[in-house]
């Protein structure tokens, strides 16, 4: 598993700011982590969502569990290799043991 954490992995979480007419805007994405880690495409499938048609991509991440990374949730974003965007779609503590993250993210999608 070692060598095949070859991707840097940033989680970024966003920050909320009024726009003043009822609605918020995101203002920063401040970084809570930045690790090693490994990416596996899952799957790729088309879809047609507000009359354009999308191409999500289901990727499996897999990183190390720390304290930084255990406050993980859907609500952050993955920026893998500083250019390639995901949206968290489930994370899962391998095996309960307290080592592994494995998140579900979805690349080519609007958060």
């Amino acid at each position: 598993m070692i060598g095949q954490m070859r991707h840097s992995i940033r989680i970024e979480d966003e920050t909320l700011l009024s726009d003043n007419y009822g609605g918020a805007t995101v203002s920063a994405r401040p970084i809570v982590a930045t690790v090693p880690g490994s990416v596996r495409p899952l799957r790729a499938h088309e879809r047609l969502q507000a009359l354009r048609l999308e191409m999500p991509i289901t990727h499996e991440v897999t990183i190390r569990y720390d304290t930084t990374t255990a406050v993980t949730t859907h609500k952050h974003r993955l920026v893998v290799d500083g250019s390639r965007v995901m949206n968290i779609r489930s994370i899962v503590n391998k095996d309960e043991r307290n080592r592994w993250l494995v998140i579900l993210a979805e690349e080519g999608v609007p958060t």
